[in-house]
C-alpha cells in the first residue's frame, strides 16, 4: 500500500509517498506520523537534530514544512520506503488574468479567451459587491 505525507499552504505544497511495510494500515501511518511530528518538534527545539534546509530554504524556524521533511526522513526507520511518481506540475496563479502567467504556453491560443472571460467575471463580481455595499 502507498501512503502520502503532505504539507500544504495556500500557495505551495510538499508531497512524500511511501510504500508501507506489510500489514500497515492508514491508522498506523497516521499514528506514526503524529508521533514523529511531536518527536521531530521536540528534537528541533532541544537541538538534538541539526536544522537543515528544506523546501523554501528556511533555516532556523520550526514550521510544519520543516517537520514534514523530518517525518519523511524518519519514516524509513520504521520500514516505510519512499517512492517517487512521475509528476506533471502546473504552478501558476489562482486565476488566469494575465497572459504572462502562461510563460510555458500550455494554454496556447485559448489563453486570450480565458483572460477575457476572467476579466468579465472580475468586473461582474465588482459590480455585485458595489451593489451589496449600496444596500447597506
Amino acid at each position: 500500500m502507498i501512503f502520502q505525507l503532505t504539507h500544504s499552504t495556500y500557495d505551495c505544497s510538499s508531497h512524500f509517498y511511501f510504500e508501507a511495510p506489510e500489514g500497515a494500515t492508514e491508522a498506523d501511518f497516521k499514528a506514526l506520523c503524529d508521533r514523529l511530528m511531536r518527536e521531530s518538534a521536540h528534537d528541533a527545539v532541544r537541538g538534538k537534530r541539526p536544522m537543515r534546509t528544506c523546501g523554501t530554504g528556511t533555516v532556523g524556524w520550526i514550521g510544519y514544512e520543516f517537520l514534514c521533511y523530518e517525518i519523511a526522513a524518519r519514516l524509513s526507520e520504521h520500514g516505510y520506503k519512499q517512492v517517487k511518481f512521475p509528476t506533471v506540475l502546473y504552478s501558476h496563479g489562482l486565476i488566469i488574468d494575465d497572459p504572462r502567467e502562461d510563460s510555458d504556453n500550455v494554454l496556447g491560443d485559448v489563453l486570450p479567451e480565458v483572460v477575457e472571460h476572467n476579466r468579465k467575471v472580475r468586473e461582474e463580481s465588482q459590480r455585485h459587491r458595489l451593489q451589496l455595499r449600496a444596500k447597506w
